[in-house]
């Protein structure tokens, strides 16, 4: 696996938390180094029945800490599908990324 720092990772955890992030793979020592970490959570609409997804923080007290995740705490690890790329880097940043280009 290539360790590219620029990309926005899904990472399954061993306790069921999908933790979304802008990370990389350290190899030599077995972690994930993860810049603010988000977590993906399914919400209850209480009003409708259904549910939602949402990102929130993963660190209540402090929203933009990095941190690390040993290996052998992430089960599985994908590359986020566009719309959550998209979603996080808007409520890490403060960009919102077209979906278009205008011609």
């Amino acid at each position: 696996m290539s360790s590219k720092a620029s990309n926005v990772w899904v990472l399954k955890l061993v306790s069921g938390e999908e933790i979304v992030a802008r990370a990389k793979y350290e190899e030599d020592r077995a972690v994930w180094v993860a810049e603010r970490p988000y977590i993906f959570q399914v919400i209850p609409d209480y009003q409708t029945g259904n549910h939602r997804a949402g990102l929130g923080p993963f660190f209540l007290t402090d929203r933009d800490a990095d941190c690390e995740f040993k290996d052998m705490h992430v089960v599985a690890f994908i590359e986020a599908p566009v719309d959550l790329r998209t979603s996080y880097i808007k409520q890490t940043t403060g960009i919102e990324i077209a979906s278009s280009i205008i011609t």
